[in-house]
């Protein structure tokens, strides 16, 4: 008798996972399906957006490259009250540069 309702418990099973499988596959037929020209122009347009991220990206980080005195005061940075006077960015010592020196 145990045996029996055994047997019945594991038929029920097999089939419910043949139906869960044959649903699954049923719905991966479902998919959208897209011709040659369609995937060819998806890669393209998907390549350029990355590009296009990338070059935002490099631009962004050499824009923001201070490389003088000017810049570094202008960029908001610390300016060490000597003379002449300092200006310190990104761990780099900007020195303002003195032209006009009047002797005595």
């Amino acid at each position: 008798m145990i045996y029996v309702k055994i047997q019945q418990f594991i038929r029920k099973f097999k089939n419910k996972l043949l139906l869960n499988y044959n649903v699954k596959s049923r719905r991966k037929q479902k998919g959208i399906k897209l011709n040659k020209k369609q995937v060819r122009f998806l890669k393209i347009f998907l390549i350029l957006i990355i590009l296009l991220i990338l070059g935002i990206i490099i631009f962004e980080l050499n824009h923001n490259k201070i490389d003088s005195f000017e810049e570094c005061v202008k960029a908001g940075n610390p300016v060490m009250e000597s003379y002449p006077r300092q200006c310190i960015a990104d761990g780099n010592t900007f020195v303002e540069e003195i032209k006009d020196i009047k002797p005595y």
